[in-house]
């Protein structure tokens, strides 16, 4: 069985921070998913557009992480919108992962997409 490619996005130290710890959590909790981090796992001396390319060609998920910070930055904008144009079909999910901010909060191009925001739960 092939693991399942997730591309998770992210832009900035707070969003870096949230992608890594999903990163973990995905390969410690969901052994058949492999997470693809570009700032993480694009070899240095790599063409980061053919890398980029290559794995968006394998991939059905993609996890946009964005804060505050981040949500208008370049980067992220670049790769939410390849991941829109790349990642098709049913089986395709985008998922922004908000962090600090809701979604009126966001860019028109996160708006369109379904998302998750992160609360911290109280304990009881």
């Amino acid at each position: 069985m092939s693991k399942l490619s997730v591309f998770i996005s992210s832009s900035g130290d707070r969003s870096r921070q949230l992608a890594e710890f999903l990163c973990k959590w995905l390969r410690g909790v969901l052994h058949h998913v492999d997470p693809w981090m570009s700032g993480e796992d694009i070899e240095k001396g790599r063409r980061w557009f053919t890398e980029l390319f290559g794995t968006l060609e394998e991939t059905r998920i993609g996890i946009a992480c964005m804060t505050p910070e981040n949500a208008m930055e370049p980067w992220l904008v670049f790769e939410c919108g390849v991941l829109a144009k790349t990642l098709s079909g049913p089986e395709a999910h985008i998922c922004p992962y908000l962090l600090g901010l809701s979604k009126a909060q966001v860019g028109a191009y996160a708006k369109r997409l379904t998302g998750r925001d992160f609360v911290k739960k109280k304990s009881v």
